[in-house]
Parts: structure tokens; sequence; C-alpha cells
């Protein structure tokens, strides 16, 4: 990567975040093994694969009043939310999450 980035004038601070953000993707993928590299989990069955999601993904909103709520009177619901709405994006410092006036096609809600 680093001769690409000279070979095509690409800026010092911008070859920087490029590097930094490929070192960190590396080390995430030595230590963290994600759901789609386990060909198993592809064959379970639909519900429960959203059992799965919501024991992975539903922690995270228990912090949150509103969510916490919804998982304990509703859990089925926060399932749903589970299995079919979230991702998860790595995203490095310093890259742009929002741009001023912008109007995505699928809105998005960001949780950190």
């Amino acid at each position: 990567p680093p001769r690409y980035l000279k070979q095509n004038l690409i800026s010092r601070r911008l070859a920087f975040r490029i590097h930094r953000n490929a070192l960190h993707a590396l080390a995430a993928n030595e230590s963290v093994v994600q759901e789609q590299a386990v060909e198993l989990l592809a064959a379970l069955s639909e519900p429960l694969r959203a059992e799965l999601h919501f024991e992975l993904y539903s922690p995270c909103f228990g912090e949150h009043g509103l969510f916490r709520s919804v998982i304990q009177d509703f859990p089925e619901v926060m399932s749903r939310i589970c299995h079919q709405a979230i991702s998860i994006s790595e995203i490095s410092s310093g890259d742009p999450v929002f741009h001023m006036g912008e109007r995505p096609m699928c809105p998005k809600t960001y949780i950190v």
C-alpha cells in the first residue's frame, strides 16, 4: 500500500490514517472471529440465528433506559431489532460519519 499511495500522490496525512486503519483491521481480524467467518453459523435456522443475535447485541442496549425497558417488557421486539436492524461497522478515529446537510437514502443510527 505505501507504494500505491505514493504513486497516486496521496497526502501524508491520509496515507498515515490509511496505514493506521489497515494495521488496526489486521490486528482485529487476528483477534476477533467474525460471524461471517464461521461457516456453521450460516446453516442455523432463522429463529436460532435471531436468538444468537439477541444474546450478542442486547447487552449493549441494556445501559439505555428505553432499550432496557424494551428488553424487559418486549424481548421479542428487541430480538427482532437485534436480528434485523443491527450491524457492526469499524470506524477509525477521524473518519467522517456525518456530513452537514446530508440526507442518506437509508438513514441510520450509530451507537458508540
